[in-house]
C-alpha cells in the first residue's frame, strides 16, 4: 500500500506444508512514512513519521497424534520521532506558568535543535510442547523476551534555541532494557474424563534496567545573574542544570494452581481450586544533578522492599484460578 509522504507499507503471510507431520509460518510487516511535522530547525529531525517492521515465524511439528512441538519467533523493530507542539515563548522560570505556554496556531510545524529518537527493537522466543497420555494432557511452555528501548526528545521546542537571547537547550534522555523467562507446565485431565482438572506451575523472572538523563541550559533572563559565575568557571554562559536517574529492578514471580470442575447434571458445575504464589521485587535506584557543572553527591541507594506473597492477594482469591499465561496458539 502506498500513499501521501512517500507511503509505503507491506504485508505478507505464507503457509508452507513441509510434509504431512512438518508445517512453517511466516508473517512480515513494514512500514515507511516521511513525517507528518516538519522542523525549521536545520539541526533537529522531521517528526511524526514511521519506520517500523515486524516478523514472525512459527514452525508446527506434530509426528503423532499425541505429540506436537510449536517454536515461534518475533522480532519488531520501530523508528519513529513523536510529534511535539510548539512553545509560544522561550521557557522561563520567570514567565507565566515558567513559559510553558503552547502554541497551536501550526501543529504541522516545530522547532526543535536537537535530534530526537524513538527506537524500540524486542526479540520474542517461545517453545510449546503437548504431549497426550492414557490419564492427561500434558502442556509445557517456555518463553524469552528481550527489550531494547531508548528515546530523547528536544524538551524546550522554541523557537528562540540556545545561544539566542532568552534560548533554551533542554533534552531529555530515557534508555530501558528488559529481559524476561517465563515457563509454565500444566497438566489436565482428558476431554472425555467425568471429572476435569488442572493442576500446574509457573515462573517468571524479569531484569530491568532503565536511566533517565535530562540536560538544561538556559540563557533566558531569569538566569543572567549565573553568566558571571558561568565565565569565571569556563562553562557556557547562562544555567546549566544536569539529572541522571538510574534503576535497576528484579523480579520473581511463581504459582502453584490446580481446580476441579464437577458436572452435577446438563446445566449445573461446581468448581473448587487453590493457588499459591509467591513474588518477589528487588529494585535499586539512585539520582545525582550537576549544576554548573559541578556534580552533587550522589544520593543514597534505594532499595525496595521485598514483596513475599503478598502482590494482588485479595485478587489472587476471587480468580478462578486458570493459568498464569498463555503465549498463544499456532
Amino acid at each position: 500500500m502506498t500513499g501521501e509522504y512517500d507511503r509505503l507499507r507491506v504485508r505478507g503471510v505464507v503457509n508452507v506444508p513441509l510434509a504431512d507431520q512438518l508445517a512453517v509460518r511466516l508473517s512480515a510487516v513494514t512500514e515507511d512514512r516521511d513525517g507528518y511535522q516538519t522542523n525549521v530547525n536545520t539541526n533537529g529531525n522531521e517528526g511524526n513519521d514511521a519506520d517500523n517492521q515486524y516478523f514472525r515465524g512459527q514452525l508446527l511439528w506434530e509426528p503423532t497424534d499425541n505429540f506436537s512441538l510449536t517454536g515461534r519467533v518475533s522480532k519488531f523493530k520501530q523508528r519513529d520521532i513523536p510529534a511535539r507542539i510548539n512553545l509560544a515563548t522561550p521557557l522561563d522560570s520567570t514567565a507565566p506558568e515558567g513559559g510553558f505556554t503552547p502554541d497551536f496556531t501550526d501543529l504541522r510545524t516545530v522547532s526543535k535543535d536537537h535530534l530526537e529518537a524513538n527506537d524500540v527493537n524486542q526479540d520474542i522466543y517461545s517453545f510449546e510442547v503437548n504431549v497426550g497420555t492414557k490419564s492427561a494432557e500434558i502442556t509445557a511452555i517456555m518463553g524469552i523476551s528481550q527489550l531494547e528501548y531508548f528515546l530523547t526528545q528536544d524538551a524546550d521546542i522554541t523557537i528562540a534555541n540556545y545561544p539566542m537571547p532568552g534560548g533554551k537547550t533542554r533534552t531529555a534522555t530515557r534508555t530501558q532494557s528488559s529481559d524476561q523467562f517465563v515457563m509454565e507446565i500444566r497438566l489436565n485431565s482428558l476431554p472425555d474424563s467425568p471429572i476435569d482438572w488442572l493442576v500446574g506451575a509457573f515462573f517468571m523472572d524479569e531484569d530491568a534496567d532503565g536511566d533517565l538523563a535530562v540536560r538544561q541550559l538556559d540563557t533566558g533572563p531569569g538566569f543572567i545573574m549565573f553568566t558571571p559565575f558561568a565565565s569565571f568557571f569556563g562553562t557556557p554562559p547562562g544555567f546549566t542544570r544536569d539529572i541522571d536517574n538510574v534503576s535497576k529492578v528484579e523480579t520473581t514471580s511463581g504459582a502453584l494452581f490446580g481446580d476441579v470442575t464437577y458436572q452435577l447434571n446438563e446445566r449445573v458445575s461446581v468448581t473448587g481450586g487453590l493457588r499459591y504464589t509467591r513474588d518477589s521485587q528487588d529494585g535499586v535506584g539512585q539520582t545525582q544533578a550537576k549544576v554548573l557543572n559541578f556534580f552533587s553527591e550522589a544520593a543514597p541507594l534505594f532499595r525496595s522492599n521485598e514483596l513475599q506473597n503478598r502482590a494482588c492477594q485479595g485478587q489472587l482469591e476471587q480468580n478462578n484460578l486458570e493459568t498464569g499465561a498463555h503465549l498463544g496458539r499456532f
